[in-house]
Formats: structure tokens, C-alpha cells, sequence
């Protein structure tokens, strides 16, 4: 069943459009500036509409469509307050937690890159311990960007640094997490990812499985990618005994939808068509029953994006599309019609932080 669109009162599009104007200094009127501020929104991070949704939203009053509540919704999350019901009522938004935020690809990576040149490590090892009781804060996010921004930049710093801080809890959560990179840029990712692996706890442990599942899922992709052999065996590790619900509900959103839809990989790669059905059943399922408890739009993202990337890879998206729609009804049929719109979409409904701020990364060189 589709969802259903929303109650939407011209009174109410203005006090959004205020809102957001407020927030991201702009005036949105017309197309172009919606443009700038899905852009703006991408840039950072969580929650980016597209610029259509945006212009509907904000200025397309002569249609007579309603959005949904799950857009008004995240775009109020945006804006600092809990809900849609929240910002309407007039209620004082969440207050952020002040601090400065680090500028993570100019002024820190210059820093952190010279210090590593000239082995100065002791100062990079105070700054990375002043933030080991602080992995929640967003500046955690600062410094794994501006690693990467220095890593990308004097690839030959690499391997010593993978080697120092593969261990380190603020670049495991800031930089191997955070800035998990699909796409693989780093000269040497594979073996990074190889050493936070062999750093993790046991996986007996909850964290140590839940580093470990991540570690292995994001060695499967690339060595996959790369049609390097080792994705066999790699892939033999993870699938040999295969994970269940218990072990699934207590791993993050990511490992465990990359883990999932990895798996149709290895069935096409095995060539076990049989059990490839089976799976495919399996993770529509779990995708249900995971979007029952996590609903806000970046965690939608992260399966939408991951399911269709990964099905599209192997060619199955066409098998399972009528359950993709279901599971989200807000995104319209036509998005699949042809590879540029499905580009697209996985373009506006991307949930990785590092894909989001790489051309900025990239044009810093």
C-alpha cells in the first residue's frame, strides 16, 4: 500500500521554507535554488532530498500534491526538532552540543600530514587520545575525513599509518568506519581494512563481531570489485555458516545490509542458484523487519542504497523490484526504468559520508 501523503496547509509550507532558509542562509525560490539546497543538505551529511522533493515541497502549491510525513519529518530532523509535529507546533528545537568543528580537508590534514612526514607521531598521538572518550561527537567525523584527505593525498604515508593506528579506537570509528570507502581510492584500502581486522577483538565479544562482520563484508566487496581472487575464499568465511537473526539484530545497520545483500554475490559467484532464491526471500524479510525499528531517513537509506547498488551488480534487481517497492513506497516506480534513473536515485538517496564530501577531498589536490 502506498504511503500516505500528508496534510499540508500553504501556512505550513511557508513556516518550512523560513525555516530552512534560516538554516541554510539562502532564499529558495525557484528551481536553481532548490538545487543549492539539496546540495548544501548533502554536503552535510544525514538526510539530502532531492531538488524535486525540494520544490515541491516549498513552492509547487498548483500541483495539489501532498508530501509525505516522512519527508516532513526528516526535513524538520534537518532543521534541529524531533518530528513535523515539533516544528509546527512551535517547539524549541534540539539543542546541539556546542563545539568547533574541524576543518577536515585543508587546515587539519596539513597539519596531520606534516607531523607524519617529519615522524613528529607524538603529536598525532595526544590529538588522537584526546578524543578516545568522545567517539560519539561529531568532530570524530572531522578527523576521519581529514584522514583521509591525507591519506588520499601522500599515498605513501599509508601503510605506516595503518600500521601505528589500525588499533587506535578514534581512527577505527573515525576513519576505518566512517569513511568506509566503497569505491576504494586509497592505493592501499585492501590492507588497511586487513589490519583493523587483525587489530579487532575476538569475536566472541560483541565488538569484536560486530568489527569483525564489517572488516570481512568490506574485504568481500573489494577483492568482489576487483575480481581478485580471494574473493572465494573471503566469501567462503562469511557465508561457510551463514549469520542468523540473533547475531544480525545486534550488528549496526550497515555491516549487517552489506553482509546480507553480499551474500547474493557469493551465491552468483558459486553459481548456486537454488540457494540464491532462498536468500533473496531472505533479505526482503530481514529488510522488512529491520525498517520496522529503524525508520529515520538515513537509516532507509542505508538499505535502500545498499540493496539496489548490490542487486544491480549482479543483475537480480528486476527479480525483486515488487518487494523493493513495497518496502519503500515513497520512492516511485519510474526511478527503476532505465540505469541513468536508477543512478540517480542511488545519487540523491546516498547514505555514505565519504562518498557524499569526496569531489571535495579530490578537488583539494
Amino acid at each position: 500500500m502506498p504511503a500516505p501523503r500528508h496534510l499540508y496547509t500553504e501556512s505550513d509550507r511557508e513556516l518550512l521554507r523560513q525555516a530552512l532558509e534560516r538554516k541554510l542562509a539562502i532564499r529558495l525560490e525557484g528551481r536553481s535554488a532548490c538545487i543549492k539546497a539539496a546540495a548544501l543538505m548533502k554536503e552535510r551529511g544525514g538526510y539530502a532530498p532531492s531538488a524535486n522533493t525540494l520544490y515541491h515541497v516549498l513552492q509547487d502549491a498548483t500541483s495539489g500534491r501532498k508530501p509525505y510525513l516522512a519527508t516532513l519529518d526528516a526535513l524538520s530532523v534537518f532543521l534541529g526538532f524531533k518530528d513535523w509535529h515539533a516544528l509546527r507546533m512551535g517547539a524549541v528545537p534540539v539543542r546541539e552540543e556546542p563545539g568547533l568543528r574541524l576543518d577536515q580537508v585543508y587546515a587539519l590534514p596539513a597539519l596531520l600530514s606534516r607531523c607524519m612526514q617529519q615522524g613528529c607521531h607524538a603529536v598525532v598521538d595526544d590529538f588522537l587520545d584526546e578524543w578516545r572518550d568522545r567517539l560519539d561527537h561529531v568532530s570524530v567525523f572531522d578527523i576521519g575525513l581529514a584522514i583521509y584527505t591525507v591519506l588520499y593525498k601522500h599515498p605513501e604515508l599509508e601503510r605506516p599509518f595503518y600500521a601505528r593506528y589500525a588499533a587506535h579506537p578514534v581512527v577505527r570509528a573515525g576513519f576505518f568506519e566512517l569513511m568506509a570507502d566503497p569505491d576504494f581510492h586509497l592505493a592501499h584500502a585492501a590492507e588497511g581494512i586487513q589490519q583493523y581486522l587483525e587489530a579487532s577483538g575476538p569475536v566472541s565479544e560483541e565488538a569484536g563481531f560486530r568489527d569483525r562482520l564489517f572488516a570481512r563484508a568490506m574485504l568481500f566487496r573489494h577483492h568482489y570489485l576487483n575480481g581478485d581472487g580471494r574473493m572465494t575464499d573471503q566469501g567462503r568465511v562469511l557465508y561457510s555458516d551463514p549469520l542468523g537473526r540473533d547475531a544480525l539484530a545486534i550488528a549496526p545497520l550497515f555491516p549487517a545490509t552489506r553482509y546480507l545483500t553480499y551474500a547474493l554475490w557469493y551465491d552468483v559467484l558459486e553459481r548456486r542458484t537454488a540457494r540464491r532464491q532462498r536468500r533473496e526471500a531472505m533479505v526482503i524479510d530481514w529488510a522488512a523487519e529491520r525498517l520496522l525499528k529503524d525508520r529515520s531517513p538515513l537509516e532507509r537509506n542505508i538499505v535502500l542504497h545498499t540493496l539496489v547498488e548490490g542487486l544491480v551488480q549482479v543483475d537480480l534487481l528486476d527479480r525483486v523490484l515488487p518487494d523493493i517497492l513495497r518496502l519503500f513506497p515513497e520512492v516511485d516506480a519510474d526511478a527503476f526504468k532505465d540505469p541513468a534513473r536508477i543512478r540517480e536515485l542511488l545519487t540523491a538517496r546516498e547514505p555514505n559520508g565519504l562518498r557524499v564530501h569526496f569531489k571535495r577531498i579530490a578537488g583539494s589536490t
